[in-house]
């Protein structure tokens, strides 16, 4: 099978400064786009690139995700997401990352301050019907519960490392998880890729983080080599699980898909 016939989707990444430069971001997107990467959902935690995020939607293959980093969470941030949110409905697909973070934060009152946001957070996507995309790093039981006590269909558990059950969990919950590129050589998110059903499954690159080498930065281009290393263990058809999970960032985020040739 020609890869021609594969169309790929990056669920998650960070296509903005520092992480890359702006000049750069064009070639990014053109290797994604030459591997059949042809959703890139840009998650953007800085309110001073949101406007350079959404400039980026404008050509037919980048879509805009914008959200909080739970270990920077304050007051002026969540004001500028909300404000934003407001003027741009229609270009932002979803809120995310948000979430909690205790493996960075061990202070309590300083977690208590996550939640309130998280919480926050959650609303404001609520209110605007908008998915939400989760960080829960060392805090997935947390995470889960409060999620739980929203009434929201369209969760998507980023870089999901929680136990087995806590994947059950998720799973019974209707809700998403994305495995990243590392799992080409890491074992623990090669044990979650077999724990998700194909139709609750998406991948992510999260570029610049979890590239196929050790010490590179990461690219969305690579979901082409993830996604057929992730087939591969799964025992399925390659093109089977990329139109899956291609279809199913395509309707977590509600984007239709634009075939292009570049």
């Amino acid at each position: 099978m020609s890869d021609q016939e594969l169309i790929f989707a990056d669920a998650h990444c960070h296509l903005y400064p520092p992480f890359f430069s702006k000049k750069d971001i064009n070639g990014v997107i053109q290797r994604a786009k030459s591997k059949n990467v042809l959703i890139i959902v840009n998650s953007i935690l800085n309110p001073n690139h949101f406007e350079f995020g959404l400039s980026l939607t404008k050509n037919q293959v980048v879509y805009l995700s914008i959200g909080m980093q739970p270990t920077e969470v304050e007051e002026e941030k969540f004001k500028k997401i909300e404000e934003f949110l407001l003027n741009n409905l229609e270009f932002v697909v979803a809120i995310g990352e948000i979430g909690l973070d205790y493996y960075w934060v061990k202070e309590e009152e300083k977690r208590k301050e996550q939640k309130l946001f998280f919480k926050r957070l959650i609303e404001l996507a609520e209110e605007k019907n908008k998915p939400i995309v989760i960080h829960s790093r060392a805090a997935e039981t947390d995470a889960i519960d409060i999620i739980e006590s929203y009434n929201l269909k369209n969760v998507l558990m980023h870089c999901f490392t929680g136990t087995e059950n806590e994947i059950k969990q998720v799973v019974d919950n209707g809700w998403f998880i994305t495995v990243p590129t590392s799992l080409v050589y890491r074992k623990n998110f090669q044990k979650i890729l077999s724990l998700i059903p194909e139709r609750q499954l998406m991948f992510e690159t999260d570029s610049p983080y979890h590239s196929l080498k050790k010490g590179e930065k990461n690219e969305p281009a690579a979901i082409s080599i993830s996604a057929k290393k992730a087939a591969m263990l799964k025992g399925i058809d390659t093109k089977k699980l990329a139109d899956i999970t291609t279809e199913n960032v395509a309707n977590f985020y509600g984007i239709r898909i634009i075939k292009e040739n570049s």
